[in-house]
């Protein structure tokens, strides 16, 4: 008689069941552990009242108001009970104070606070997150330009019933995190947890106190987010303007949009705040990270130079400093990363789709900031031409619809730039000029030798206390060795020669190393950990097959060396002739050339210990 084959029956895997339950017991533990940082924490926290000044002596135990102040709350599920200490006092000659508070339910009290100090206790509704303090204001007669209004001694607030929101808050700090070691693990099982760990390095150093650092808003945050916010709703910004994409306006100046647009689904969500919009900007900046692994892997680093320049670019004070801020300088290190990989990739494969990814990076980045409007077009002429040098002419035919969608991208540019001369106001305030063409290229000289100057990295910046704490460099000084090292790499690099033909290396294939691993009795017990390396590797570098030749390792190097001259090209064009903000795209550069330096010292470390 003949038997059916058994079917097999799917059991979950042990490795999944064990990681399943610590997972859980980490978001518990991570749940317990925000609730108690939450209840620590007064339920009207004074560091998180808005629209108070501190008074100047810094000794004084009030606070003067504005207009209006908003002091958060932690509520329950039952009433809140506030407490609010005032004093009306003011200078002679001022008008009487008067006080308003309110909440999302409507107006709960008016009334003139005395000129002593006074407790008033107010009994809010349940489910109210919020206090709002509203008093007339008034100038002090000499020496002070602020408007204030009534000063406030303190506020505390208790509140009744069950702490849902806390318990809603810390439930979502605790998936997050949960999330985040699940995709480490994920990463690690794969050889990439070292990158992933530098990933959420880079990105806890810019998320961590990203509302209070750096303090208040920049009026260029509030014009994406309140453009975002139209274009979410009406599909027109706020002036009207139906989708802009070459530029917008924005008081008076106009600044690129592709900032506005990368905040549409979350302004859509949660509105127009301030951590909605610099969460995006830390989230993109963070990606250079991975990115300046993966730019450097192409390059031909090896690991411990690859894993150097990450780690760079996650705790880069440049970098760090540009992803706190809503603004569209902070998206020029990751996107001129992005056009590097895309013009590796472009280069080394030359085919008809390595040419719409680079078109199609080259024609959205071109609208991050203005500099990139630049340097993106140079670039890109720079990675055809390598490419044409590389691949020949013949191929050329298969990047003709590259071609028309890189057109089509740069269209709203090309029409903006000659059709609306507005568009160009700000170039025109900020464009060098002399008097005559050898003054003109001594002073662009001096601007473009700045950026490679080590005192702009290392002890000065540009020296504008907006872009970053005075007298310190855009980078640690621990990595000039590093950076002076990897320059010699890179000269080293060019001035070689290289042969077409012969492979850089004879290396073995994965399978063929890998049953070499196994038919070794003495790497029995390493079989397992050498398959799990040779299998990542090959992942790695499956599609890269070509890297070995010597041609293409000397044409990415002259890509690279144009990334590198061409990243401070247009920030050198502008006045004042130092800024961190427009040469932001220099940064990633920075790094991958100290991880270029970290990589030879490396190797010349190994020629030592042989």
């Amino acid at each position: 008689m003949q038997m059916s084959p058994a079917i097999p029956t799917s059991r979950p895997q042990p490795r999944l069941r064990r990681d399943g339950l610590v997972l859980g017991l980490l978001w518990l533990g991570c749940m317990l552990l925000a609730l108690a940082a939450l209840f620590a924490r007064p339920a009207a926290d004074p560091a998180a009242i808005v629209g108070l000044y501190r008074e100047r002596d810094l000794a004084s135990l009030y606070q003067w108001t504005s207009s209006q102040v908003r002091v958060p709350l932690r509520a329950g599920t039952g009433p809140t009970l506030v407490e609010l200490r005032l004093n009306g006092s003011r200078w002679p000659g001022a008008p009487t104070p008067a006080v308003s508070l309110s909440t999302e339910a409507g107006l709960i009290a008016s009334f003139a606070p005395p000129e002593r100090t006074q407790r008033y206790h107010v009994l809010l509704p349940p489910g109210q997150a919020e206090l709002l303090l509203r008093s007339n204001v008034a100038q002090p007669p000499v020496g002070d330009s602020r408007w204030l209004g009534v000063q406030l001694h303190g506020v505390e607030a208790r509140p009744y019933g069950l702490p849902l929101q806390a318990v809603g808050e810390s439930a979502v700090l605790a998936s997050l995190a949960t999330g985040l070691l699940a995709g480490w693990l994920w990463a690690a099982r794969r050889g990439y947890g070292l990158v992933a760990g530098l990933t959420l390095l880079g990105l806890g150093l810019r998320i961590a106190f990203i509302t209070r650092a750096p303090p208040g808003w920049s009026q260029d945050e509030v014009i994406s987010l309140v453009d975002a916010l139209h274009i979410a709703r009406t599909g027109r910004d706020h002036l009207g303007n139906w989708l802009p994409l070459g530029a917008q306006e924005a008081l008076g100046d106009w600044i690129s949009p592709l900032l506005t647009y990368m905040e549409l689904l979350p302004v859509a969500i949660f509105g127009p705040q301030l951590p909605v919009g610099r969460m995006v900007v830390a989230l993109w900046g963070a990606a250079a990270v991975p990115l300046t692994y993966r730019v450097a892997r192409l390059l031909g680093l090896p690991l411990a130079g690859a894993v150097l320049a990450a780690l760079v670019a996650a705790i880069s004070p440049w970098q760090i400093f540009l992803s706190r801020f809503a603004l569209p300088p902070a998206l020029g290190p990751t996107a001129w990363l992005m056009l590097l990989w895309a013009g590796l990739h472009f280069l080394h494969h030359g085919t008809a789709r390595a040419a719409l990814a680079l078109a199609l990076a080259a024609g959205v980045l071109l609208h991050a900031y203005p500099t990139l409007k630049l340097a993106v077009p140079l670039f890109t002429a720079w990675a055809v031409g390598l490419a044409l040098l590389r691949h020949g002419w013949r191929t050329a035919h298969h990047w003709l619809a590259a071609g028309l969608l890189l057109g089509l991208l740069w269209l709203p540019f090309v029409v903006s730039t000659l059709f609306n001369p507005a568009s160009s106001t700000r170039l025109n305030q900020a464009t060098i000029r002399a008097e005559s063409p050898g003054d003109w290229l001594a002073t662009w000289w001096t601007n473009y030798s700045a950026y490679f100057q080590p005192a702009f990295y290392y002890s000065e910046g540009d020296g504008d206390p907006i872009h970053g704490p005075p007298g310190r460099g855009q980078q640690l000084p621990a990595e000039a060795p590093l950076a002076l090292a990897g320059l010699a790499a890179l000269a080293w690099q060019l001035a070689r020669r290289h042969d077409a033909e012969q492979p850089l290396a004879k290396a073995q294939s994965p399978q063929q190393s890998l049953a070499k691993a196994q038919s070794s009795p003495r790497k029995a017990e390493k079989t397992h950990a050498k398959a799990q390396s040779l299998q990542r590797n090959a992942e790695e570098h499956a599609d890269e097959t070509p890297l070995c030749l010597r041609a293409f390792a000397r044409a990415s190097t002259w890509l690279f060396l144009g990334a590198l001259l061409l990243a401070p090209l247009p920030a050198s064009l502008t006045e004042p002739g130092i800024h961190s903000f427009r040469a932001s795209i220099a940064a990633p550069v920075y790094a991958l050339v100290v991880g270029m330096g970290g990589a030879l010292l490396w190797k010349l470390a190994g020629f030592m210990r042989n």
